[in-house]
């Protein structure tokens, strides 16, 4: 017999309570570097601070909020996947603002491909993972869009479990 939503993710409890335990140890230590380390900022390190040290923290407290929404007992696989669409969304426009900074570094041949690599291409590519897994779900396209054409598109391909009723 399938287990249900609910019951999946209680089965994953234990591993969420620990995940989301070292984000917020990471998170806290996170804080205490920047205050350590705020002596040696100025006007020309605010930018690169901005670019490689926010999409750390930002990541800390992702896994944090997600660990936080998995756990607790009320959450619907619909509030979930929204959740993580909307997450996904809001953190590819913040990656996609960090694109000048990092493209002006390089043509000065401050930052190179591997900067490149972990700093967008990485991160952008798991928020479109956060948008594109729960999406393919019609309803939580539904929600989100308000559209019927994603049911009647989801009717015309057969894809009839997650198509909308009537």
């Amino acid at each position: 017999m399938p287990e249900t939503f609910s019951q999946t993710l209680q089965n994953w409890q234990t591993f969420y309570f620990l995940v989301g335990g070292a984000a917020a140890g990471l998170v806290g230590l996170t804080f205490v570097a920047i205050t350590v380390g705020s002596g040696a900022l100025n006007v020309q390190n605010v930018a690169a601070l901005r670019t490689f040290v926010n999409p750390s923290l930002i990541h800390f407290i992702y896994v944090l909020i997600t660990a936080t929404v998995v756990v607790m007992p009320t959450i619907t696989g619909m509030q979930l996947g929204i959740l993580l669409v909307l997450a996904g969304l809001v953190s590819a426009g913040r990656a996609l603002t960090s694109v000048p900074f990092i493209w002006q570094r390089y043509k000065d041949h401050v930052v190179d491909m591997h900067d490149w690599a972990w700093y967008f291409a990485v991160p952008f590519v798991s928020y479109l993972i956060y948008i594109l897994n729960p999406a393919r779900n019609a309803e939580i396209r539904h929600r989100l869009l308000g559209c019927r054409a994603c049911q009647s598109r989801a009717a015309s391909t057969g894809d009839h479990e997650t198509a909308l009723p009537g």
